[in-house]
């Protein structure tokens, strides 16, 4: 009898993302990023407000790294830097200082709700063109 269980099916906490995220984002692994982002940023006792009254969480590289093990360090930087490029995500550092580099994360919802729209009316226009 076949085994009804296999350590490659979901028995931990899943990362979801939207495929219509990572289509409008063109990039499979910055929509999981996003979508982690926007979930960490949910948990009521994580993170930091700045004066503004936007929340940020905090972590490294390594500690996203074990977030997303099937990415390399590298990786990660570069979707980060992808997601900043847009205007979607937000880095700061906090650190009074300047003895930690360690940054802390935030979306732009404003920016993100306006890429997603001009995403979507470059997708329409491709369509209308492509006929």
């Amino acid at each position: 009898m076949a085994s009804n269980s296999s350590p490659l099916l979901i028995n931990e906490s899943p990362l979801q993302v939207l495929p219509s995220l990572a289509v409008a984002l063109g990039n499979v692994n910055e929509a999981i990023i996003l979508q982690q982002i926007q979930c960490l940023l949910k948990e009521p006792k994580s993170g930091r407000v700045d004066k503004n009254g936007q929340k940020y969480i905090r972590r490294t590289f390594e500690e996203w790294h074990g977030q997303f093990p099937w990415l390399s360090v590298r990786s990660i930087k570069e979707q980060f830097k992808s997601l900043k490029d847009k205007g979607i995500v937000i880095a700061k550092n906090f650190s009074e200082g300047g003895f930690s580099r360690t940054l802390w994360y935030s979306i732009n919802y404003d920016k993100f709700d306006e890429f997603m729209q001009k995403n979507s009316q470059t997708k329409r226009l491709n369509e209308f063109t492509s006929h």
